[in-house]
């Protein structure tokens, strides 16, 4: 019988959604565009001056923050790990992937859930990502990457192997 997951056709693995954040994240929604609605119907016939900024900032604020933060999803290409944010993406090469594990770290993150994977690539960098189905990510992750294995919950580097930086360098 075929698993199923909740990764859309186009291969993407959205990311998780923490409720309490959700109910934020529309609080702040309907906030930034009925801020600026009711500052608009008020000035309507009156003769005082609207303050175009009153209107404008919360506005601007929330277009950062979409641009930022939607879409936030990852998915594979064929030798990358792909996480966008938003405007951002980063294109991680599958075989610099030293190190995945849970995480329930609060650091900034492309990521709207606290249940995390922390992926450590290269020699220092890491990402944290909070993809919906977490089963099905690290299972396409693990068959994707064979330089990695299975420790418990998290995957690491098979004993012996080198990354790609690691083997430029002589160390």
């Amino acid at each position: 019988m075929e698993q199923r997951t909740t990764r859309d056709s186009a291969g993407l693995y959205p990311t998780r959604v923490d409720r309490w954040l959700g109910v934020i994240a529309a609080a702040y929604l309907l906030l930034a565009l009925g801020v600026p609605a009711w500052l608009l119907g008020s000035a309507v016939g009156s003769s005082q001056p609207i303050d175009l900024g009153l209107v404008a900032l919360p506005l601007g604020v929330l277009a950062a923050m979409w641009a930022i933060a939607y879409p936030c999803e990852y998915s594979f290409e064929s030798d990358k790990l792909v996480v966008r944010s938003g405007l951002l993406r980063i294109r991680i090469p599958l075989l610099s992937i030293t190190r995945v594990e849970p995480s329930r770290s609060l650091a900034s993150a492309p990521a709207w859930s606290f249940d995390r994977l922390l992926i450590r690539y290269g020699r220092t960098q890491r990402v944290l990502i909070s993809p919906r189905e977490k089963a099905a990510f690290v299972a396409e992750l693990e068959m994707r990457t064979p330089h990695l294995v299975r420790e418990g919950e998290a995957l690491v580097v098979a004993q012996g192997w080198k990354t790609p930086e690691e083997k430029r360098g002589g160390v």
